[in-house]
């Protein structure tokens, strides 16, 4: 009996130990290194930028390929002067912090609306300048794209009020591009979704009852995040 009583133990302890391993394998895949966007593979670019935020092929601006034609070039002047300004001028009166990861997206909406207030199309960014995006965790900064010749785009770092042309950094040239703020609120009413699910995983442990469903919920905020961000990926 007592030996009986001890094998049962045992198998019970197993069970527990492998629920235990397996809620651990979810909660460091679904948690915080986030959660692949394209099964195995990594992001690409669109050649036909068919479901893009750009209605035609976009082109980067090199700085040290501005166009010699003169009225092409003058265009591109002007454009890059009104930008600058609007850009400086905002930076001047606003402050950032690193620490809170919200205001590079309000500061990127903000010059977004005053570039688009005179006459520039511009779109709200949102990715990693600093390497290419391979989960949703990876994002993580918001900035400005805006055309100042047709299909010929310039990035605007909204958090310290400058341009930043592709031949300085082409990490400004990929990302999950919006063109409407109600399409960016899209993002960012998920983005809130995904992290506020998560961090109940993460606060709830793998020990507590439910834990498997609330991974499961975290993993199909990520999938529905995810299929949305890739419908507005771009790689110029």
């Amino acid at each position: 009996m007592k030996k009986k009583v001890i094998n049962c133990l045992l198998v019970l302890l197993v069970i527990v130990v492998a629920v235990s391993v397996s809620a651990e394998e979810n909660r460091k895949k679904y948690t915080g290194k986030g959660v692949k966007l394209k099964g195995e593979t990594e992001w690409t670019s669109s050649s036909s930028f068919s479901s893009s935020p750009f209605t035609k092929v976009p082109k980067p601006l090199v700085r040290k390929k501005i166009s010699k034609k003169e009225k092409l070039k003058t265009e591109i002047e002007k454009n890059i002067n009104t930008i600058t300004k609007i850009a400086e001028k905002y930076y001047e009166t606003h402050d950032y912090s690193k620490y809170y990861s919200s205001v590079c997206r309000d500061m990127a909406i903000d010059i977004w609306g005053l570039i688009e207030r005179k006459g520039i199309d511009a779109r709200i960014v949102v990715g990693n300048p600093d390497q290419p995006i391979y989960t949703v965790a990876d994002i993580k900064h918001a900035w400005i794209l805006a055309e100042v010749a047709p299909s010929l785009w310039v990035a605007v770092e909204t958090t310290n009020g400058r341009i930043v042309f592709y031949d300085e950094n082409p990490g400004y040239y990929r990302g999950v591009g919006f063109d409407v703020y109600s399409e960016y609120k899209k993002h960012d009413d998920l983005r809130k979704e995904y992290i506020q699910q998560r961090k109940r995983v993460e606060e709830l442990g793998s020990g507590w009852p439910f834990y498997d469903s609330e991974v499961k919920k975290l993993r199909g905020i990520a999938d529905k995040w995810k299929k949305f961000l890739l419908l507005k990926y771009f790689e110029i």
